[in-house]
């Protein structure tokens, strides 16, 4: 239950930063690549 929650709400979180980027019209594409490999 606990671990379902946390997905969720990173989830959100990462939703809610691409709609920021996304608004910004700051290149976010580019830096998905970026935050895969760095995971």
């Amino acid at each position: 239950m606990l671990s379902t929650f946390f997905i969720f709400f990173s989830s959100v979180i990462y939703v809610f930063s691409y709609l920021r980027a996304f608004r910004r019209g700051k290149p976010f594409f580019s830096f998905i690549p970026a935050r895969l490999r760095s995971a």
